[in-house]
């Protein structure tokens, strides 16, 4: 049970740190990405919920804004828990273990900063983004 439990930690702790490793550059309203505003469905993956969510119950502009208004305003204290998490995720690991976390992390930072492209998310396997944001499969 325990192995389990720092699994999930773990899990948690570098999901997290793949969201706030870099912050995203700030695109401009009505971007050819974000039809809906600057990071208009990326709020609610900051509360947790797939960005789909916040698709579906078809929030307006201005509810988006004020989503996105809770994150930012809640964003340093987001942070302070991440790290206190982290350190504390850190002490019950042994050497090994911290260097596995370690090596993980560096290869996430590397791959999000490769596959960032023009604002965009990273490319996935299975085709190339077109500037639609729809995938060419060949």
């Amino acid at each position: 049970m325990k192995k389990l439990t720092a699994t999930l930690i773990a899990t948690c702790l570098l999901a997290s740190l793949a969201v706030w490793a870099q912050d995203a550059p700030k695109r401009e309203r009505g971007g050819p990405r974000d039809p809906g505003g600057p990071a208009a469905g990326r709020a609610f993956g900051m509360f947790g919920l797939p960005p789909q969510v916040g698709e579906k119950m078809k929030l307006t502009d201005d509810q988006k804004q004020k989503a996105m208004e809770i994150v930012q305003k809640n964003r340093p204290q987001l942070e302070e828990i991440r790290k206190k998490m982290m350190e504390e995720f850190r002490g019950i690991l042994n050497d090994e273990q911290k260097k596995t976390l370690n090596e993980a992390i560096e290869q996430m930072r590397q791959r999000f900063q490769q596959g960032r492209g023009e604002g965009g998310r990273p490319a996935r396997e299975g085709g190339e983004r077109k500037s639609d944001g729809k995938r060419d499969k060949e």
